[in-house]
């Protein structure tokens, strides 16, 4: 089935103005009036959450070193507990 006396693809437009290239295939420029602005919420939050990610990363290969002294000293028969710093962990999980 063959439909005549559409133009083709570029019959179908959005809103707006279109983007045509010149010969050498390249876009001439078309300026639209759009404009975008970002709350200072959305910029502090922004702020916040690399903030936030970064210590996370730190965070993390901090405990694989603390994790591997532990396996190290513990091969080793050297890994010993102070019975103070385990009280106050585990009475710092139970009232704080």
């Amino acid at each position: 089935m063959k439909i005549n006396g559409i133009n083709g693809a570029g019959f179908v437009q959005g809103p707006g103005t279109v983007n045509k290239t010149n010969a050498l295939g390249k876009y001439n420029a078309v300026q639209s009036g759009d404009e975008l602005s970002i709350s200072e919420e959305a910029v502090s939050f922004s702020k916040i959450y690399s903030a936030a990610k970064q210590d996370a990363e730190v965070n993390a290969t901090d405990r694989k070193q603390r994790i591997e002294t532990i396996k190290e000293q513990l091969q080793n028969g050297m890994y010993e507990v102070s019975s103070e710093q385990l009280a106050d962990s585990i009475l710092g999980e139970l009232y704080f």
